[in-house]
């Protein structure tokens, strides 16, 4: 069984960067695709931006299943679309950290919808209460096993030959997560009484993934020896 090389603080830094970059270009596309109802209820309305927040809420809660369906599938083929394109340019010891700096962006965007936004929008300190604190932290920790599993399991795929199914394994299980929790946030909109439990079973579903990819993607990707890295093609250098 070979083990990746051993990566030093230069090269780690740059796949840590690789991974920031590749997972921006990956949220501007993301918004432009999930923004395609906000396009489509424009074109309905002659571009009248009148009432269309009022609209767009009562089409999703309406079509909550297939709303989420449609925002988790966005999410999930584009983040880890760049995500195979990222790891594929570097060699298999750096595709934990690529996919570290995905995690990297996502806590960040977390971190400022969570703190930033509020105080700005009410102008006073945030204080989260113990469970919201909960959610935070199983949010940042779902992130950093998510993203380096997917990062590392695409590219045991690629060197193994099965770049292809580990590409729609990934993003299936991203769409779960991130259509599970706009799911969620629906649902319980809809029945307020159910916010803890649902809550508890969203994330119960979101870190069992987690932690498998994680386990799975670092397991496979160990296995792998040097003459089967050297034999597919040689990563892009840039």
């Amino acid at each position: 069984m070979g083990t990746p090389h051993t990566i030093n603080r230069r090269e780690a830094t740059i796949a840590i960067g690789i991974g920031v970059l590749f997972m921006i270009i990956a949220l501007i596309v993301q918004e432009i695709a999930q923004d395609i109802p906000v396009f489509l209820f424009l074109i309905k309305d002659h571009f009248s931006t009148s009432g269309i927040v009022g609209e767009l809420s009562v089409f999703e809660l309406k079509n909550s299943i297939l709303y989420s369906l449609y925002i988790g599938l966005a999410a999930g083929f584009i983040q880890e679309g760049f995500t195979f394109l990222a790891v594929d340019t570097r060699a298999r010891n750096m595709a934990f950290f690529i996919g570290l700096g995905f995690s990297i962006v996502d806590i960040v965007i977390l971190f400022f919808e969570t703190f930033v936004v509020p105080v700005i929008e009410i102008h006073r300190s945030l204080i989260l209460t113990p469970f919201e604190g909960l959610l935070v932290s199983l949010n940042i920790v779902s992130s950093v096993l998510f993203h380096p599993g997917t990062a590392t399991f695409m590219k045991w795929g690629q060197i193994r030959g099965f770049a292809r199914i580990t590409y729609i394994i990934s993003a299936f299980l991203h769409t779960a997560i991130d259509g599970g929790v706009v799911y969620t946030d629906l649902y319980v909109i809809m029945n307020r009484s159910t916010y803890i439990t649902a809550s508890a079973i969203f994330w119960t579903v979101a870190m069992s993934i987690s932690v498998i990819i994680f386990i799975v993607g670092l397991t496979k990707l160990s296995s792998v020896s040097d003459a089967d890295e050297f034999r597919v093609e040689k990563p892009v250098v840039f």
